[in-house]
């Protein structure tokens, strides 16, 4: 997913825009630059290079005085965050939290630095923490629902996401997840209401429109789902995941050959993913390269031995070359391969 940040509203711990100086007034300005990026849908590699980063080494320079203003450590949490740096954003919202067992912010930024690092139970506890200590925070809503999400409990991340949703309508991530929530619970058709959402609020997100592929693709939409891949892809061409789930449409509908060129870029851009080699391979047998079908699913048993689909891909590429054993022919010149 893309960075994350601050939400925009301060903590009820602020203690005033005008009374912090320069580092204030920084702070002010780097919390416009951080809410920029989201909206322009910048990825962490953007950020890394952009004037949120130049921001970010502005405040380690105002950082260097005695006292540093609340504000100024919360918004230098949340920028290491949106670059990325989990380790170091959790090490500043852990002394805040030490100086300050209250401060809301400070729990939300560990949940955030928490979920990042992959530490699930903790990021959990640290968002609920935030939502008991402010239930009218949104963002510590919305981040119990992604960990919820990410923990495989989209009904429990629905009910979140449903109250993070209701405290901050114009949030397109919090539309996007509850989308996701829904689309994991079997409700496409609902999945696709909050989706359409999520890409209103913001357009120019690929993550909107991966989603928003993966409902219509799920709701019977093969077309629209194309459409809405391409149209992810046209502003991130090097997702990987992009590449291969059009290709799971495109080879559902037919489209052998074009389905092929999406796992094959897919592959490209990911070589240690064992799902697109395993649908490599059924994109070749189907096309009779059976010789290349099995090299690819050679790679996907050496990459991920225990995959949940390598076994019965394994079957199909066996009858597959029993068939074309069984003609005296060499399965479009690709019999004999290893299965």
């Amino acid at each position: 997913m893309g960075g994350r940040g601050p939400d925009g509203k301060k903590g009820s711990d602020a203690s005033g825009g005008g009374e912090g100086g320069g580092e204030a007034g920084t702070a002010s300005r780097v919390s416009r630059e951080i809410e920029k990026a989201l909206r322009e849908g910048q990825d962490a590699s953007a950020v890394r290079t952009g004037s949120a980063a130049k921001a970010l080494d502005d405040l380690d320079e105002e950082m260097r005085a005695e006292e540093p203003h609340r504000d100024v450590r919360i918004t230098r949490g949340y920028i290491r965050l949106i670059k990325g740096e989990y380790r170091e954003a959790l090490a500043i919202f852990n002394g805040l939290a030490r100086l300050d067992s209250g401060m809301v912010d400070a729990h939300a930024g560990r949940g955030e630095a928490l979920l990042g690092l992959g530490r699930h139970r903790r990021a959990l506890a640290a968002f609920s923490r935030a939502a008991r200590l402010d239930p009218g925070m949104a963002k510590a809503h919305a981040g119990m629902g992604e960990v919820l999400i990410e923990t495989g409990r989209p009904r429990r991340a629905l009910r979140a996401l449903d109250r993070a949703v209701s405290l901050d309508p114009d949030d397109a991530a919090m539309h996007r997840n509850r989308g996701t929530a829904l689309l994991e619970t079997g409700r496409p058709k609902k999945a696709l209401r909050a989706l359409d959402r999520a890409v209103s609020l913001s357009p120019d997100a690929w993550a909107m429109h991966y989603v928003r592929g993966q409902a219509l693709h799920k709701a019977g939409r093969p077309d629209d789902a194309i459409s809405a891949f391409d149209r992810a892809l046209s502003l991130h061409p090097r997702r990987s995941d992009a590449h291969a789930a059009r290709g799971v449409v495109l080879l559902e509908t037919g489209r052998d050959a074009e389905a092929l060129s999406a796992f094959d870029t897919a592959a490209r851009l990911d070589p240690g993913d064992a799902h697109v080699h395993i649908y490599r391979c059924m994109t070749l047998a189907k096309m009779g390269r059976l010789k290349k079908a099995a090299a690819a699913l050679d790679e996907a048993g050496r990459l991920e031995p225990g995959h949940e689909k390598l076994a019965e891909t394994r079957d199909m590429l066996r009858a597959a070359l029993a068939v074309a054993a069984a003609g005296g022919g060499g399965g479009g010149g690709g019999g004999g391969g290893r299965a």
